[in-house]
């Protein structure tokens, strides 16, 4: 149930996405343009669909009527040509982040996964390092 709950959220907010970017840039032959970085299982330019989140991003352009095209970058590289060439609209996945925002502007989260903090055994850190 959680898998699809957070699917139906994704799918939301790329159909938002969407209809802003419909509302302001003209696509050559209804395709849209994406950067990303190789990040299994994802995205990946070698994975199957080319990741799970491109599999899913990509199915809910097609909803809309447009091609979803990922190219795929180191990611600095991939960060800069959203960002400076105007056959990209943005790049994906990204955390949010109050620096970028000047730059980009953010969707809802995009799924989610098992992503978490792990310290070493022999040297945890504590919250009293930090205050």
């Amino acid at each position: 149930m959680m898998k699809a709950i957070s699917v139906f959220r994704m799918t939301v907010c790329l159909m938002l996405l969407i209809a802003g970017m419909q509302a302001n840039l003209a696509f050559a032959d209804n395709k849209v343009y994406l950067t990303s970085l190789d990040w299994p299982p994802y995205t990946g330019e070698s994975l199957p669909g080319q990741g799970t989140s491109v599999a899913v991003a990509k199915a809910v352009f097609a909803e809309a009527g447009l091609e979803l095209v990922v190219d795929f970058y180191p990611w600095k590289r991939a960060v800069n040509l959203a960002k400076n060439d105007e056959k990209y609209v943005g790049y994906f996945p990204e955390y949010y982040s109050a620096d970028l925002e000047q730059d980009f502007i953010f969707s809802e989260p995009m799924g989610n996964g098992p992503l978490g903090f792990a310290q070493r055994k022999d040297n945890p850190v504590t919250l009293a390092e930090f205050e």
